[in-house]
């Protein structure tokens, strides 16, 4: 997707993942292929970084619903950095909205230092085909500051 088609807001983010658009990593399965294709923005990263990073990855039906970034964050460039969430369908400013919150449950983004909490944590799902942790219910948290 072009940088300049990403998306800015959040609505415009849910908007992008209930579309059909073609090339938005919305599953495990499609982190997967992302991974083993020739576009993989991990490519020059040590197995073990790229494993830990996509362990962490959480999804709701349509897209990311957390990732822990502390494995990739210090062995990637700037650039390099954007295209991993540019593979989500996320703009870094609308990745900075939701940068420094983990998804500690369904709908509970509470701080934490380089993890991502986007708004899918609201709804994610309790498993994913993959085998990768879901999260049980609560509501929608954010700190005060």
């Amino acid at each position: 997707m072009p940088r300049t088609k990403l998306p800015k807001t959040e609505k415009e983010w849910l908007v992008l993942l209930a579309s059909d658009k073609k090339g938005i990593v919305r599953t495990a399965k499609d982190w997967d292929a992302l991974v083993k294709s020739k576009k993989n923005p991990l490519a020059r990263l040590p197995k073990r970084a790229v494993e830990t990073f996509t362990k962490s990855l959480m999804f709701k039906k349509d897209g990311l619903a957390h990732a822990d970034y502390s494995p990739i964050v210090d062995k990637l460039t700037y650039p390099e950095f954007k295209k991993v969430w540019e593979a989500f369908g996320l703009s870094m400013s609308l990745f900075a909205d939701y940068e420094g919150y983990k998804c500690a449950s369904r709908g509970d983004c509470q701080t934490w230092n380089d993890h991502i909490c986007p708004s899918n944590c609201k709804t994610v799902l309790p498993g994913d085909p993959s085998g990768r942790p879901g999260l049980p219910e609560p509501s929608h948290t954010t700190p005060d500051n």
